[in-house]
């Protein structure tokens, strides 16, 4: 085959392959709807939609949050607590594109929920494995490798058999050597993968043998090893194409171009880039990666393509944007510029993306020293000898200052593994020790259960002799006990004939007894029925008045709901419907008078009217819904909408809830009331507080609630009196409840609102 018509033949068999793949992938989906069609336990209805937002996040993000969170209803309405653990799992999956925070609120809960069922194993460690993700997204690696360290310990205790706690420790050495790859342990890292590898190919789990490959490859690249590199990576490229998994393939792709562009091999470097690009477009454009767009702009540099390597470089620092990528990849694409415009001789452009690089290096010593480096070559050509020295100068100091630290660093590791041979050598003597001293224990058991053997032989010989001289003595007993009983019988014979008569006598007389005593046994019942029925009466009638007090004081209460529902619909939703109807036909008369922009004006506020009206109805609806009646649904309520709410100026929320909450019921008056308080404080802090941090601590003590919801923004003299009805409208509430209200704040010291009733 010709050297010119290969590319396009091997990008021919990937986009067939890829199409067989979605094929498979397409039949799996449509097995799990047909499952949550039919299904009639919730419990498999709840597996299955969290199984298919599993497989559609990454593409169909919005929907998957939907099925998730409609399993997670579902679960909560059965009181399924494994299944709101792997509903929130997925949610914290769903959220990892939008939100890391709230991703690592829904992986705590997940972890909660499945250990406190304890019904799977496998769900338990997953979700552990997920929070050890989440954990490293904000570079939290201490909580990261704890977490990890802690799932192992208890993975054998909790592993009914040997493939489940297989599969449990295959996920968390991955997570653990993911941990250490964050922070430059690389050898830790590989130990971790290839001890999930070893699991994973005994399982033949392709899926996730495909990344644990990518991971040892990415880790012999961090180590210069990048033939050894390529063979992990095109063992990723096999395991992909036996699960099915197109778009693992686009990452795969493009890693194994960028270690081939480090061994100068720039052909195979652009085949394989070539094949990523072209099969993300194909399937899954999201999956683009920017180092794609680096190695083909280093290969066209190296051609000398430098307009073209330009363009390459700026597709790739497009996608990095678009992605919200690191700063360091930026920082590298911001180098390449730099280095093409001084090939192009574009020598004020060079100066300023290398003083751009200084800038923004931070710590980053190479890059700065290359950057410096590069400066000088610009001055160089500029004819300005005494900048370049300078700049040169600048370069050999921070070289000086890597190649120490790089010293110090390279000390310090042999110094590590003299220390890790020795207590390795120490605890392999200890180790002989002990099994000598185990062997010589044997040898003595063994040697003591041959005597007590024979003992227990003599021991058993004399029981039996002396089970049949007892049995012997019994046979006599039992012969001079049937004489006994002989003679006895006799006795009893004559006793029985000469008391016959007197027996007849007693009869008679004991009847003549029993008639009389019958007679007034039948009077005593005649009067305890009648006073039965006397007493059943009297308690029918007194039952009926009490119902009948209760239906109405119950019909007085419903009356009332309905009153005040009535006004709420009436103050709420009338008026935003009259200021609806009145801009309506602004609107028509605007519109015959051709005033578009009048036009446009009330119909937005038409449209905000309408959205307001719409929150209102759902917060009335929420509130008399009798499926909300416990203190846990109303704090989920009110945690969702402060996370709404905050979101918009940027303000972290957080909720120190107790274990206790969750199966507390409440009443509607103080369900209401609490959360219309709450809700109040909420506006209060993200409107005019300037606070970065929200905070709500909610305790329980017996059957008393208190709820503190504190800010750090710049806070207010709360002697004073301010206009408007909040805190008169929150204290009002707290009263209506039999309950306290107080608030705390001070100038730049931020804002404390407290208040606690009773729970019923």
């Amino acid at each position: 085959m010709k050297r010119s018509l290969y590319p396009a033949f091997c990008l021919a068999c990937l986009l067939f392959f890829c199409g067989l793949l979605t094929k498979v992938q397409g039949q799996n989906l449509d097995s799990l709807r047909r499952v949550i069609v039919t299904a009639t336990d919730l419990r498999h209805k709840v597996r299955a939609l969290c199984d298919y937002a599993g497989k559609i996040w990454g593409e169909k993000n919005d929907s998957a949050l939907l099925i998730a969170r409609e399993a997670l209803n579902i679960s909560q309405k059965t009181s399924y607590n494994h299944g709101i653990g792997i509903a929130n799992n997925t949610l914290g999956m769903c959220w990892n594109i939008k939100d890391k925070d709230s991703s690592l609120f829904y992986f705590r809960q997940a972890v909660f929920y499945c250990t406190y069922a304890n019904e799977s194993p496998q769900w338990i460690m997953r979700c552990h494995s997920n929070l050890i993700h989440a954990y490293l997204e904000f570079a939290l690696y201490d909580s990261a490798l704890h977490t990890g360290r802690k799932a192992v310990s208890v993975a054998n205790t909790w592993a009914d058999t040997v493939e489940e706690r297989e599969e449990q420790l295959m996920n968390l050495y991955a997570a653990i050597g993911r941990t250490h790859y964050y922070v430059s342990n690389y050898d830790s890292s590989a130990d971790y993968y290839l001890k999930a590898i070893t699991i994973a190919e005994k399982q033949q789990n392709y899926y996730m043998l495909s990344s644990y490959y990518q991971a040892m490859g990415m880790i012999n690249s961090a180590n210069k090893e990048f033939k050894r590199a390529i063979d992990w990576g095109r063992k990723s490229v096999v395991s992909c194409k036996q699960n099915g998994d197109s778009a693992f393939l686009i990452l795969t792709y493009s890693s194994i171009g960028s270690f081939y562009e480090k061994l100068n091999n720039y052909h195979q470097a652009k085949i394989y880039v070539d094949s990523s690009i072209a099969l993300a477009y194909a399937f899954d454009s999201t999956r683009l990666r920017s180092i794609s767009y680096m190695v083909l702009g280093n290969i066209e540099t190296h051609n000398k393509n430098y307009n073209k390597a330009l363009e390459y470089y700026q597709q790739g620092l497009a996608i990095e944007n678009r992605k919200s990528g690191n700063a360091s990849s930026r920082l590298s694409f911001q180098r390449k510029f730099a280095g093409l415009y001084l090939l192009l001789d574009n020598l004020p452009q060079a100066e300023q993306e290398y003083k751009q690089l200084i800038k923004y290096a931070g710590g980053d010593n190479e890059l700065k020293a290359d950057a410096y480096m590069g400066l000088s070559e610009v001055y160089k050509k500029q004819n300005d000898y005494l900048q370049a020295y300078n700049a040169l100068s600048e370069a050999k100091q921070l070289l000086e200052e890597i190649f120490n630290a790089e010293k110090n660093k390279t000390l310090q590791d042999l110094n590590i593994k003299y220390e890790t041979e020795n207590r390795e050598k120490k605890l392999l003597l200890l180790e002989n020790e002990k099994l000598l001293q185990q062997q010589k224990i044997d040898r003595q058991n063994a040697a003591l259960l041959t005597g007590s053997l024979l003992l227990k032989e003599r021991e058993r010989i004399i029981e039996i002799t002396r089970l049949e001289a007892d049995k012997q003595e019994q046979q006599m007993m039992i012969q001079d006990l049937m004489l006994s009983r002989s003679k006895n019988e006799l006795q009893r014979q004559q006793l029985a004939l000469s008391g016959a008569n007197q027996q007849l006598q007693v009869e008679q007389q004991e009847k003549k007894l029993q008639q009389a005593q019958y007679e007034r046994q039948q009077g005593r019942y005649l009067l305890t029925i009648v006073a039965a029925l006397a007493l059943a009466v009297i308690l029918a009638l007194y039952y009926n008045r009490r119902q009948l007090k209760v239906k109405a004081a119950n019909q007085q209460a419903l009356l009332q709901e309905r009153l005040r529902i009535s006004r709420e619909l009436h103050d709420e939703v009338g008026a935003t419907l009259s200021g609806v109807v009145m801009y309506s036909h602004f609107a028509r008369d605007q519109a015959r008078a051709s005033n578009i922009a009048g036009v446009e004006n009330s119909l937005d506020i038409i449209r905000q009217s309408s959205e307001e009206m719409v929150q209102k109805l759902n917060e009335i609806v929420w509130l008399v819904n009798p499926e909300r009646d416990t203190l846990q649904k109303l704090i989920q309520r009110l945690e969702e909408y402060a996370l709404k709410i905050a979101v918009i100026k940027g303000i972290k929320v957080e909720f120190q809830i107790p274990d206790t909450l969750y199966d507390t019921g409440i009443s509607l008056e103080r369900r209401r009331n609490i959360y219309l308080i709450c809700k109040e404080a909420i506006n209060n802090a993200v409107k005019y507080s300037n606070c970065t941090r929200l905070t709500f601590d909610i305790k329980i003590k017996g059957d008393q609630l208190q709820i503190t919801i504190t800010d750090n923004g710049t806070g207010f003299d709360a002697r004073k009196e301010y206009p408007g009805n909040g805190f008169v409208n929150m204290r009002r509430r707290a009263e209506e409840i039999q309950g306290g209200f107080s608030v705390h704040s001070s100038r730049q010291a931020g804002s404390s609102i407290s208040f606690g009733c009773r729970i019923k």
